[in-house]
């Protein structure tokens, strides 16, 4: 076997490995990835203090964020798509918008004045209401901005204001006979529920946050009709520490829909 010098320099090469550079700090957070919102607040800050006027250092602001140097004028010098000056445009695409700002004025106006018929129309609905031709979901995100939004009505019984008058009125006597809660240790309370056919179920109701007991955001409940009220019928009865099991019957030939004792 030969042992050549350049043999052995042609093995040197082949067998050292190649030793790997360290990255530096500097490199590395040039390199690091921040989220959008992030960046957005770093070029949106250092935008307005340069649009106001107000002296300032850059630096200040990296490190209030919480970003290095390099980093941070890398977020300055970015350009794309995602870029904050883009994001405040409310149409970046530059397409026609489908729903203008009167035709949200006007889906506002039927939604305050028309009661809650208007506000159980669908998306779809209420943009032809105002001859809006578009999908609900485009509707929806028009409405959204508006901090409109599909809730489930609050429903209104129907017991009359004599019935409720004389409620509250028991309600005060019950008070004064037992005004400390262990006087309640004793009394049980028993109620009976009724199942029957109803002219429809929940509603879905368009309304902003807030609005959950306005009048026009509750779903009034018709009194059944006598014949609807003989369904399904069941009791049962609570106290302190106890609980009644439930009973369900039918009493044939009972007109209100009540137990017999």
């Amino acid at each position: 076997m030969s042992n050549s010098p350049e043999r052995n320099a042609d093995e040197a090469l082949i067998t050292t490995p190649r030793k790997r550079v360290q990255a530096t700090i500097e490199e590395h957070e040039y390199h690091k990835e921040y989220a959008t919102p992030h960046k957005a607040m770093v070029q949106g800050t250092v935008s307005f203090l340069e649009a106001k006027g107000i002296p300032f250092y850059r630096e200040d602001v990296f490190r209030h964020f919480g970003v290095s140097h390099t980093a941070g004028y890398k977020m300055l010098r970015t350009k794309t798509a995602r870029r904050f000056d883009t994001l405040v445009h409310h149409n970046p695409r530059h397409r026609p918008c489908a729903v203008t700002a009167e035709k949200l004025k006007e889906m506002e106006a039927i939604l305050e004045n028309q009661g809650i018929e208007a506000r159980c129309l669908t998306w779809e609905q209420l943009g032809m209401e105002v001859g809006l031709n578009v999908s609900g979901c485009t509707i929806k995100s028009a409405l959204e901005t508006l901090k409109y939004r599909k809730c489930i009505a609050c429903k209104k019984g129907w017991v009359n204001r004599q019935m409720v008058e004389k409620r509250v009125e028991y309600a005060h006597i019950m008070l004064e006979w037992y005004p400390r809660p262990e006087d309640w240790y004793h009394v049980h309370f028993s109620d009976e529920v009724h199942f029957g056919w109803g002219p429809q179920g929940k509603l879905l109701i368009i309304r902003k946050p807030g609005m959950r007991y306005c009048a026009d955001c509750i779903q009034e409940e018709a009194q059944p009709m006598e014949k609807d009220k003989k369904r399904f019928h069941c009791w049962a009865a609570i106290g302190y520490n106890f609980k009644s099991p439930i009973y369900f019957y039918d009493v044939p030939g009972n007109t209100n829909g009540k137990m017999s004792p």
